[in-house]
């Protein structure tokens, strides 16, 4: 199923059950596998591999070479690019399976992020992540480093979706409040 003004190149492969929504974007030779969802906005450079089961929320840009795992999600805004400050094109971004994105996430090109993987909101990648687990930026030194940091049994959290009432998780997800309050935890801890 495609939305509204939809920009698909002919040369496009996509599997059974996925849903396009409105204004998207997909160039040449992009393979997309079956039970996705695609929301508004979403603009996918060409050359791209997507898994099956896979989220890309509102006005995500995947550059071209860059490939998605399986069951992952990709929360609103997260920008994946493929050129340097010379504007030569390099590799896409690697995403392993079973990760979640959190919003406004920029991952440099090249990088590779192994499955399991969470990315916090608003986190600047800028280094392989070749273990599973739940990484942040830290800022220390003028530098900005990114952080794996432990994170406590989902059971401990209730849904936004369930409750209404979690404030500033933008998604409403698990993951999302575990790495709102994680990072909380962290920048309190390590002032």
């Amino acid at each position: 199923m495609w939305g509204k003004y939809c920009i698909i190149d002919k040369r496009v492969d996509i599997g059974l059950d996925t849903v396009i929504m409105n204004y998207v974007e997909i160039g040449r030779n992009t393979v997309i596998g079956s039970d996705c969802y695609i929301d508004s906005r979403v603009s996918i450079s060409g050359g791209v591999a997507i898994g099956n089961n896979v989220t890309l929320r509102h006005g995500v840009i995947l550059a071209k070479g860059s490939a998605v795992g399986d069951n992952t999600y990709i929360a609103p805004r997260v920008i994946t690019h493929n050129l340097n400050s010379d504007k030569k094109e390099l590799d896409g971004v690697i995403i392993g399976k079973n990760c979640f994105i959190g919003s406004h996430a920029i991952i440099q090109h090249g990088i590779r992020i192994c499955d399991n993987v969470t990315i916090g909101a608003g986190t600047l990648v800028l280094k392989d992540i070749n273990e599973p687990g739940t990484y942040v930026n830290s800022y220390g030194d003028g530098k900005i480093h990114i952080t794996k940091i432990s994170a406590p049994p989902e059971k401990d959290f209730i849904c936004y979706k369930e409750t209404q009432n979690f404030v500033g998780c933008l998604q409403g997800c698990d993951r999302c409040k575990v790495h709102f309050k994680l990072t909380a935890a962290y920048l309190k801890e390590n002032k």
